[in-house]
């Protein structure tokens, strides 16, 4: 590999690694209606009968063709119905079981539909499982770990009022669930199915649209109409090809290491075999569009637990060499030391935590408790391998045989001995995780992080302008914060957090830190504001929407998909500006309504009519960098608030001319009495001349008069005094009266 060609992606990421969320705390949402813990809620599907039995004859048809249906879904509170839906099967081995799987879709035939905020529902068979409880009980330890990962339910499922059995509802990983985990703009989301084993493909991003089977292995399933793979296939060539001195730094950059650490060390403590790091195969990637980080999202966590269909002892499966084949994501980490030493701090917190072999056993005698009178009545659950009733209540503690030689308890006592046997010798050195800093306001920064472990001392130093200054940090509540003003004459400051423990200095991280305090050279501002449009202007869909003018002051082409619109500084890169090239003295109109599905000119927020803040973000070397800003005050209908000159100079209330320049020019007005009224703009001075008499009169934009006179000639009305804004001037000759629309700077 060529030096440049690796420096050109180290760059890359560089450029991308915003570190704005603190990665080892995760959103968790509430389990909600659509997955009650204490109930096993009912859902009735109604379609015509011989669409059904289509369905079911032809599973190929079956599975990628989703027919119209009515949906039913009944608790103890409440029945809700909702029509047409899609309704199809799913999966891939289990198309041929007797228990079919089916997905259930609210914005097939309905735009925008949603049910509870979910767009999908994955209503799974769990024909493999004997105990129907493999799944529910690995994704509530995911949960419990506090890592980003499904929530689930148990239902009865019906079709036309027949029984098909007991299904485990399980969330379904798409744009809807990032929301709703990562409450952000939508990044690239690519499921991964076999053969994805993340293995080099070189540099070319389009190498990564490989196909197996008429699908793509890296299946992008957001943001299609780009269809770009560039930082995928950039961070799986990084992965591949960073070397092993500089393995761990590089990492830490492109991917979020801590959160890959512990999925590894429990798909290896629960046998998930049939995922990436042995089966190549059952998981997302997604490019955090927040952080800058790729993250790893696995799914389908049925085949655990001593589920085997190669005569493998998963048990005994040494921890450090899990997999057979080579894999890098996972190899290379056990290859690193220090990546090493985490992986092997998690086994032994998850071992002593949320594999407590009583708190499970309790869990599954809970679980049997609730769903066993629907698995007695569930013909189907029998279809496959003759699973009976007896053979359910037994599953936790007794193996079935054939592909299930070990049961769920069997499983879990030699998993955990032989786990804790292979365990290495680990250090307990602090791990600082999710570092940022968060912009305060202006030149004033947090600078935030997460520690897990024990620390004698603990110190941030700050570079700015060749002087460093080191700052001794206490822990306030789960986070460690140092806040800083930096000087106002600074472009920038640095930093890096030192840890001491046990005689050891710990750095993070392993380059310092750029947080930027001035908004350096500004191409694009805000430039004009509507926050209460009710007859104004509509958007292409006919709404009177809130809407944001941006203006391209600048003398060069603009890449805008680096620039981020906020009314949060908590969240800097709320939205991002559309991928496109603005030119010199371009205006684009963003319509701030929340509703992003509507186009790319569209944000996910919208602007308060009784003030806030606004912010243009842009990201310089991986770093936010506020490059423009308005506090604006109470806004009234249909009354715009702009820049009086545009990308410069004060803000005021003015005639609104969305997608247009604010400035009215100096006009000149051919009349009876060859009427002139200038400066417009004007700062002082407002001159009137004409060849004839006239009286005038000078308005607020409340309607009040401000001042009243007769002239002829020329009239100099000193109005310095005057707040910045737009007024109206009206003079009256002889035979007409004439109006016009001033604006005070």
């Amino acid at each position: 590999m060529k030096a440049l060609s690796k420096l050109k992606i180290l760059i890359y990421f560089f450029l991308y690694f915003l570190s704005s969320a603190l990665n080892a705390q995760h959103f968790l949402p509430d389990n909600g209606p659509v997955f009650l813990q204490d109930e096993v809620a009912r859902i009735d599907m109604y379609l015509p009968e011989d669409s059904f039995d289509l369905m079911l004859s032809n599973i190929d048809y079956g599975s990628s063709h989703e027919f119209k249906a009515d949906f039913v879904y009944t608790t103890s509170f409440s029945q809700e119905t909702v029509s047409n839906v899609g309704f199809r099967l799913r999966g891939n081995t289990s198309l041929n079981s007797g228990k079919k799987s089916f997905k259930i879709s609210f914005n097939t035939f309905t735009e925008e539909g949603l049910f509870y905020g979910v767009e999908k529902l994955n209503i799974n068979g769990e024909h493999n499982d004997v105990s129907i409880m493999r799944t529910k009980l690995n994704w509530e330890i995911l949960r419990e770990l506090g890592l980003t990962g499904s929530r689930t339910s148990y239902v009865q499922m019906y079709v036309n009022d027949e029984y098909r059995g007991l299904y485990v509802n399980v969330e379904h990983i798409d744009e809807e669930f990032i929301r709703t985990y990562k409450d952000q703009e939508i990044g690239n989301l690519y499921k991964c199915l076999y053969p994805s084993d993340l293995n080099n493909l070189g540099e070319d991003p389009e190498a990564y649209k490989l196909e197996a089977w008429g699908n793509r292995v890296y299946d992008l399933k957001t943001n299609r109409g780009e269809d770009d793979y560039t930082r995928f296939g950039a961070f799986v060539y990084a992965l591949n090809t960073v070397s092993d001195e500089n393995f761990e730094c590089e990492m830490r950059k492109i991917l979020n290491v801590d959160d890959y650490l512990k999925y590894a060390a429990f798909e290896v403590l629960i046998g998930h075999w049939d995922g990436y790091i042995v089966n190549k195969n059952n998981f997302y990637i997604y490019e955090n569009t927040r952080t800058g980080l790729i993250e790893y999202i696995p799914y389908d966590l049925d085949n655990t637990y001593g589920i085997d269909w190669f005569n493998v002892d998963w048990a005994n499966t040494e921890i450090y060499n899990w997999d057979f084949e080579f894999r890098p994501l996972y190899e290379r980490m056990m290859e690193n030391e220090v990546f090493r030493d985490q992986f092997s701090r998690y086994i032994q917190e998850m071992l002593d935590g949320p594999f407590d072999m009583a708190n499970l056993t309790a869990r599954a005698i809970e679980i049997q408790s609730m769903i066993g009178p629907f698995v007695e009545n569930d013909n189907f659950y029998s279809a496959t391998y003759g699973f009976d009733s007896n053979d359910f209540y037994s599953a936790f503690n007794q193996e079935w045989g054939n592909h299930i030689p070990r049961s769920i308890g069997s499983y879990l006592e030699e998993r955990i001995e032989s786990a804790s046997n292979d365990l290495e010798v680990f250090s307990t050195f602090p791990i600082v995780m999710g570092l940022r800093d968060s912009i305060i306001d202006n030149n004033h920064r947090e600078i935030q992080f997460w520690i897990e472990e024990e620390f004698d001392s603990l110190h941030v130093t700050i570079e700015e302008n060749a002087v460093v200054n080191s700052h001794t940090l206490f822990p306030q509540e789960d986070l460690f914060r140092q806040s800083y003003l930096a000087n106002a004459a600074s472009d920038y400051f640095e930093y890096q957090v030192f840890v001491f423990s046990q005689g050891e200095m710990y750095v993070y991280p392993c380059e310092k830190k750029k947080a930027w305090v001035s908004p350096g050279e500004i191409s694009l501002t805000l430039n004009e504001l509507m926050a209460s449009n009710l007859s104004t202007i509509n958007d292409e869909e006919g709404e009177y929407d809130d809407w944001i003018e941006l203006f391209h002051s600048g003398s060069s082409v603009l890449d805008l998909s680096n620039y981020f619109l906020s009314d949060d500084l908590s969240y800097p890169d709320k939205w991002r500006l559309a991928e496109e090239n603005s030119q010199p003295g371009d205006f684009h109109l963003v319509w701030a309504d929340k509703d992003t599905e509507q186009g790319p000119w569209h944000a996910n927020f919208k602007l308060n009519s009784n003030g806030e803040s606004l912010y243009l973000v842009t990201i310089e070397e991986g770093s936010f960098r506020i490059k423009d800003r308005i506090d604006f005050p109470n806004q009234n209908s249909d009354v715009s608030f702009a820049r009086i000159v545009d990308g410069t100079g004060s803000w005021a209330i003015l005639p609104s001319t969305p997608g247009f320049s604010n400035v009215i020019s100096s006009i000149e007005l051919i009349n009876d009495i060859n009427l002139q009224i200038y400066p417009n703009p004007f700062s002082s001075d407002l001159i009137i001349e004409a060849d004839g008499p006239y009286e005038f009169a000078l308005f607020d934009s409340t309607g009040k008069e401000i001042i009243a006179a007769k002239g002829q000639k020329q009239s100099r009305l000193s109005l310095s005094h005057l707040s910045s804004g737009a007024y109206q001037l009206s003079v009256s000759t002889k035979s007409r009266v004439y109006t016009q629309t001033l604006i005070k700077q």
